[in-house]
């Protein structure tokens, strides 16, 4: 029984058969008052022929191979992805695998029933063990099952977690672009790319566009201030403008969506030195008339002849 039984699988269908042949040659061996006749013993020895016949038939045939394991439905700004990894005792010669869905709506009673992947079936080992599916909805459930195939030897079903996009999908990162002026810092937030990345009517960009999302400012590594913001109806960008930062200095600003699962967006630049046009030759300008100004007040003050001032100007100048 422990030879045949651990093959499991197809092997297994041998056992009831054994068992009735087994049993009659154990009555052919006692007589009418219960006593064992001469050939006590036979029936041993052909329940141990049987088995050997019953193991060699199981290495002909080919014992079915183990299921996947760690099968995992994730999803990402809703694209949602299967992955496994193979049995324990994987040898991977000639072993493929083909992936099923299916999808459950709240409306819906009891469970649907299984649809084939077209486009995750026979993949073999060499590559990934990873498939991208469908989404028909962002709102219901989804779950799927992979098993092995060995030849025309198939595991069993190995089943994936629930997923429900719109509340397990992790959001992000968010487009994140920062633009300085003066001394203005202007963050340009856009929502990320999904499977109707073109559609804004779209189930997915409709909840992606009516979540909240948290802006954090940062400068030289401290946070400064957190605002929390939304995108407006129909559009997928936000300008958020901060003002009168300091010149010269370095200002991060990160940005993620609120009570989901996310990836931080981060971005860095540092302020102007000076405000806007003012360059260098315009400043020692500057500098100078001051400095000549100085001069004529002193002078001024000093010899005290209001009168000789165009006079001194016209010396300093020359």
């Amino acid at each position: 029984y422990g030879v045949v039984g651990e093959q499991g699988g197809a092997c297994a269908c041998i056992l009831p058969a054994l068992f009735p042949a087994l049993t009659q040659m154990r009555s052919l061996e006692t007589d009418d008052s219960g006593s064992r006749a001469p050939g006590d013993g036979l029936w041993l020895l052909w329940m141990v022929v049987l088995l050997i016949l019953g193991n060699a038939f199981c290495h002909v045939q080919g014992v079915l191979p183990h299921p996947p394991q760690n099968v995992t439905l994730t999803s990402e700004n809703f694209f949602i992805l299967l992955t496994w990894q193979p049995s324990l005792d994987f040898t991977g010669n000639n072993t493929q695998y083909e992936v099923e869905i299916r999808t459950v709506y709240s409306n819906n009673s009891g469970l649907p029933e299984w649809t084939k992947v077209t486009s995750c079936q026979k993949i073999k080992t060499r590559r990934a063990q990873r498939c991208d599916l469908p989404l028909s909805s962002s709102s219901a459930f989804y779950q799927a099952r992979v098993r092995a195939h060995e030849g025309a030897r198939p595991s069993a079903w190995a089943s994936s977690n629930l997923l429900q996009p719109n509340k397990d999908t992790i959001i992000g990162p968010l487009g994140l672009f920062l633009a300085a002026t003066d001394d203005n810092l202007t963050a340009v937030i856009s929502l990320p790319p999904t499977p109707w990345a073109d559609d804004n009517s779209s189930e997915s960009f409709q909840y992606l566009r009516s979540l909240k999302y948290q802006v954090t400012l940062i400068e030289e590594g401290v946070e400064l201030r957190q605002t929390e913001l939304s995108f407006k109806e129909g559009i997928s960008t936000i300008n958020y403008t901060y003002s009168n930062l300091k010149h010269g200095t370095h200002y991060c600003v990160k940005a993620k969506a609120t009570y989901q699962p996310t990836k931080e967006s981060v971005q860095c630049t540092r302020m102007p030195g000076r405000p806007a046009g003012m360059s260098r030759g315009w400043v020692m300008g500057i500098a100078a008339q001051l400095y000549t100004h100085s001069l004529l007040a002193f002078f001024r003050i000093k010899v005290g002849h209001p009168g000789s001032t165009s006079h001194l100007t016209m010396k300093l100048i020359g």
